[in-house]
Formats: structure tokens, sequence, C-alpha cells
């Protein structure tokens, strides 16, 4: 993971990060300990263990994975999302837009309504989209009125911010 500017996060996002690193280090451990077991039982010939060889692969894969999450959580930036406080200018962190998206192919149009959060923060069943998800990074900056192009799941589509608003509770999709 290469440095880059901050990564934004609250702090329930930020937790779960860090629950991420001491899962991946556990995982970590446990794959070590079965690699100097199967060294242990292979004695000269872990070369041409196949198992050994294996967990070997494990062990550098899981270092990386523990270096890209040591990365994220050492560029995070913690941010806390003020409801008295959300963009109503543009879509920003925090705001709680609605806006449709309509699917070029199929002539349809949906319209939903989701709360801006923090990188990776999504959460489907809160209406939370994170700000770096690739419809949330489309939309970002965007004011009322204003539309992007991207290509979706479902095709190309148009977006178009319809409202931003201070109520959470507003937050569905369609």
């Amino acid at each position: 993971m290469m440095k880059t500017s901050a990564i934004l996060m609250t702090q329930n996002g930020f937790d779960k990060t860090r629950a991420e690193l001491a899962r991946k280090i556990t995982e970590l451990e446990e794959i070590c300990a079965e690699r100097l077991l199967a060294h242990g039982l292979s004695g000269d010939g872990w070369h041409d263990n196949p198992y050994f060889n294996r967990l070997q692969q494990l062990e550098a894969e899981k270092t990386r994975d523990i270096a890209n999450v040591q990365a994220l959580i050492s560029q995070t930036r913690l941010i806390q999302i003020d409801p008295a406080r959300r963009p109503m200018v543009t879509v920003g962190i925090g705001a709680v837009v609605t806006f449709t998206i309509f699917y070029h192919e199929r002539g349809d149009e949906v319209t939903q309504t989701w709360e801006i959060v923090g990188f990776n923060e999504s959460d489907v069943g809160l209406g939370q989209l994170s700000y770096n998800s690739p419809l949330g990074s489309a939309i970002m900056g965007l004011a009322v009125s204003e539309d992007a192009e991207m290509v979706l799941p479902g095709g190309a589509a148009s977006i178009e911010i319809l409202a931003l608003s201070n109520q959470r509770q507003s937050c569905q999709r369609s």
C-alpha cells in the first residue's frame, strides 16, 4: 500500500480495522505454529513437503495483509460525524444524500438515500455508504441537481443528486 493522503474513519471504523489487524495477527501465529510442526515432522525432507511449502506461502500472504492493514491504520485520521453539522451544500462525509440512478441500457431508474460514512465503513443495513466505495466516490463533492456518470453492476448509469438532508433515518433504497 502506497503512502497517500489521510484515510478518514470514524472511531467505529477504526476499532473494526484494529480488530481486523488483531485477527490477522492471530491467524499468522497459527500458520507459523503449524509450519513449525510440519517442518519438525518432515525432518530433512521439509523442502519437498507440499504442505510445508503451502504454509510458507500462507505465512507470506498473511504477513503482507498485516503490513497493509498497519499502513492503513498509520494513515488514518479520525473523524466524527456530527448530525447537527451534516454537509448540506455538497455531498461529503456525514451527508445524507438522496439521488436517482438511471440505467442507460435498461432504461429504468431507482431512487436511493444513503448516509456517507468513513473509509470502508459501508453498512447496507444501516443505509451507510463509504466515501471510498465506487458509488460513494462518484457522488462526493456533487451538489443538488448535479450528476455523474459511472458504470455499475447493472450497466452504465447517470446519477443525479436530488437532495441533501440532515435526517439519517430517511436512508432507504428502492
